[in-house]
């Protein structure tokens, strides 16, 4: 039995232990250095909302002065080298019309306020050489402009407009049938009937005005020969009141819009109005009564009614854009009115298939309390288009 050597395995080392030490720092580094920069993302990040806040704050402040900015900047046009200061307030001023003008896009729009482009080939019914549709894209107003023939190839233009809340959803079905000679059958979804200018009117596109020019002076092309016009009006104090029963209200009797349609309007009304807080956006889903006249008061008052969305804007204000008066146009009536719709298929020149307007919408017949204050209020908001629309409104 020789001796054998036997090797046995020897504790670990000094330079094993220092290695498992320097391990474990360096992890612990890493996990440092990580909640560092979490930490400072987090920090920029509220920084950054801070700094647009601040931004968003100049840019109301020279919203309301705009005048004077503009003043200033007129008398120093001339001048070789600008104030640094006032480059920058002019950079915020331009960056918040921009943001002001894109939240007033209607809610219905086809996501765009890029003019069509001209289309040369469109299928269309018989009676029709062509139509020309467009959006004013200063004030989303929806007009229509219609090219028709007669048997000897003369053509006539046909201008329409209905304004949001006066029965514009049974005017537009109406319309619908005389263009393409049947009925509207697409889905309750977007874009709804109202947006001719989308791919479900078959794209029988143009811009309503082929120039600004043109648009100065709608006055005398209204009143040619070969022109006719027909545009639908309602009653002031109906047209608010039905407003807030679909767009604004909390009550679910009325059937109002959804939520998230109801908070984009609100939203808009209350930016208009100056009283648009972030941190109350939570409680701004809907709006009482009161609190809508209030916010509505509040906008006449800083003359901001243009601005306002299509559903809330006086019908005032599609007059003072296009600088004519409703005595310019052929045919003004309400949708309740005797032989609204008949006069729409006359306008065209078609076979009338009926004479009043086909119902396709309401709020439902729940009674909207309006107390004595609210409807002074309501007088208030509506002087002016009463003075320029009384004469056609059938009560």
């Amino acid at each position: 039995n020789g001796n054998h050597n036997m090797t046995t395995a020897s504790p670990p080392t000094s330079n094993y232990r220092s290695g498992k030490a320097c391990h474990m720092l360096l992890i612990a580094f890493l996990l440092l250095f990580g909640i560092v920069i979490m930490v400072q993302l987090t920090d920029r990040q509220h920084q950054q909302q801070h700094q647009q806040q601040v931004g968003l704050h100049k840019a109301r402040y020279l919203k309301e002065n705009k005048h004077e900015h503009v003043t200033k900047n007129k008398q120093h046009a001339n001048n070789s080298q600008q104030d640094p200061n006032e480059v920058e307030k002019n950079k915020i001023l331009h960056k918040f019309d921009e943001e002001y003008e894109n939240l007033y896009e209607d809610h219905a729009s086809t996501g765009t306020n890029k003019r069509p482009q001209h289309q040369t080939q469109i299928p269309a019914p018989d009676h029709f050489l062509k139509q020309r549709t467009g959006r004013n894209v200063e004030n989303d107003h929806e007009i229509g402009h219609f090219v028709t023939a007669d048997e000897k190839g003369n053509q006539h233009d046909i201008y329409t407009f209905a304004c949001a809340k006066c029965g514009s959803t049974s005017f537009f079905h109406s319309l619908y049938k005389i263009v393409h000679g049947k009925e509207w059958d697409y889905p309750s979804d977007s874009p709804w009937i109202q947006i001719i200018t989308s791919d479900r009117w078959h794209k029988y596109s143009h811009n309503t005005f082929r120039s600004l020019e043109e648009k100065n002076h709608f006055k005398d092309v209204l009143r040619r020969k070969t022109t006719s016009s027909y545009w639908l009006i309602r009653d002031p104090r109906e047209r608010l009141l039905s407003a807030f029963k679909s767009k604004i209200t909390c009550d679910d009797k009325f059937h109002p819009d959804s939520w998230s349609s109801r908070r984009k309007i609100i939203k808009s009304l209350l930016i208009v109005a100056d009283m648009w807080d972030d941190k109350s956006a939570s409680s701004t889903d809907c709006l009482s009564l009161q609190d809508y006249l209030f916010a509505m008061k509040k906008v006449h008052e800083e003359g901001n009614q243009a601005k306002l969305n299509s559903h809330l804007r006086p019908q005032t204000a599609i007059f003072s854009e296009l600088h004519i008066s409703p005595d310019d146009v052929d045919v003004v009536t309400e949708i309740k009115a005797p032989n609204a719709a008949g006069r729409l298929f006359d306008t065209f020149g078609v076979e009338r298939e009926y004479d009043d307007y086909p119902h396709h919408h309401s709020s439902g017949g729940a009674v909207l309390e309006v107390t004595a204050k609210q409807e002074d209020i309501l007088k208030e908001l509506t002087a002016e288009e009463y003075k320029l629309l009384g004469p056609f409104l059938s009560s």
